[in-house]
């Protein structure tokens, strides 16, 4: 079993950047890299700092950007957590893969979509 990593692209109200994707079950979250984020997107405020348990102790932030990223060709947009000095460029986490019903297969490293996640209704 391996780690799922994938080039990408990250697209915001100031521009897009190829970002290479760790796609993480553990993470509760998505996250940015904050160069990556100030590059794509407009840092905003959340209402109050979230903390983080990481591998090594803790992080915390209140800063926030709306972008999309590039699945399988499909802009998918979401919010994602701004962390100054984070590993990776871009964790996509488990509240992601709920929301567009997103499967991972780990041994075999590939990444799956319902095509039904698609669809957005306003009911």
């Amino acid at each position: 079993m391996g780690l799922i990593y994938r080039v990408t692209h990250l697209r915001g109200d100031r521009g897009a950047r190829e970002v290479k994707a760790l796609f993480d079950t553990g993470a509760s979250q998505c996250f940015v890299r904050r160069d990556i984020a100030q590059v794509v997107a407009t840092p905003g405020r959340a209402p109050f700092s979230l903390a983080f348990e990481t591998a090594t102790g803790r992080v915390e932030t209140d800063q926030v950007i709306f972008a999309a990223v590039a699945i399988d060709s499909h802009e998918l947009f979401w919010t994602f957590m701004v962390i100054p000095e984070l590993t990776e460029e871009l964790i996509l986490g488990a509240d992601f893969f709920q929301r567009w019903k997103i499967r991972l297969d780990p041994e075999q490293e590939s990444v799956s979509m319902d095509p039904g996640a698609l669809r957005l209704k306003l009911v």
